[in-house]
């Protein structure tokens, strides 16, 4: 008896529906202003040596965003801990130790352990070169090859999961990610500054221009018009650190699949 892939599989297909779910309710670029907040005004200060930009109002972000967060990263984090139930019950023949049942997990070690391996509780009962496998998979091992991507992502995984698990619910907020970068002459003394990483509000300060000497009014105007606005993304936070919802949702599951996908050969 080796075991099945069906119930990981099955779980990341799950996470990946929540993720579905989550592509629908986030605003999209093309229809409404959310991905691409227009200049609603422009307001001169310092005898035109200054001018503030500022955004309108902001509908709010739909509430079910969060908890479809909550459930695709769930559902991801549980198709690895299946994958190892799995190859515990191949490597025991489908009758496994009770205290191998109960700790069955499959590790993500943001930081290097003190122990090796054979040590780790989840994976203990598992054999030597399953052991490793995993072990090669775990965030804390600066390697650049071809899994420096899925250590990454698998890092981001256990890092956001913890935090809805255990301590709070996410908050999707609408973060400023980009914006146009505008130049005038340089006898004016131009600098700019705008809301990088923030974020954004409703009727927010978004960009600040400020010039040594006043241009012409005509010019600033010229520049005004053309000024397209600041671009956002939906995003969670963990710290002073924001992931972009959709993108690093869709990496994680990528990744996840990659893992499963690296085992497939176990359950032949």
């Amino acid at each position: 008896m080796k075991g099945s892939l069906d119930s990981a599989f099955s779980k990341l297909e799950r996470a990946r529906s929540h993720l579905a779910t989550i592509e629908n309710l986030v605003p999209s670029f093309d229809d409404t202003p959310f991905e691409h907040h227009r200049i609603v005004r422009a307001e001169m200060e310092n005898e035109g040596c200054t001018y503030r930009f500022y955004i309108g109002e902001l509908a709010p972000l739909n509430p079910n965003l969060t908890f479809h967060a909550g459930e695709c990263l769930f559902n991801a984090r549980c198709a690895l801990d299946h994958l190892v139930y799995q190859l515990h019950y191949g490597h025991f023949r489908g009758s496994f130790p009770d205290q191998s049942r109960r700790d069955s997990a499959f590790p993500i070690q943001l930081r290097k352990p003190s122990d090796a391996p054979h040590k780790w509780r989840g994976i203990k009962a598992l054999s030597r070169r399953d052991r490793q496998a995993i072990a090669w998979l775990q965030p804390h091992m600066a390697r650049h090859d071809k899994l420096q991507g899925v250590r990454y992502q698998l890092g981001v995984l256990e890092r956001l999961h913890v935090i809805d698990k255990h301590r709070e619910l996410h908050i999707a907020r609408q973060v400023a990610t980009a914006t146009l970068l505008t130049r005038f002459p340089n006898e004016y003394g131009f600098r700019e500054e705008w809301v990088a990483g923030r974020t954004l509000e409703s009727n927010m300060n978004v960009l600040r221009w400020t010039f040594h000497a006043a241009p012409p009014p005509a010019l600033v105007q010229a520049k005004v018009g053309a000024y397209t606005g600041v671009f956002s993304e939906v995003s969670i936070r963990e710290g002073s650190e924001f992931f972009t919802l959709v993108p690093h949702l869709q990496a994680i599951t990528n990744r996840v699949e990659v893992v499963l996908e690296r085992f497939a050969h176990r359950f032949d």
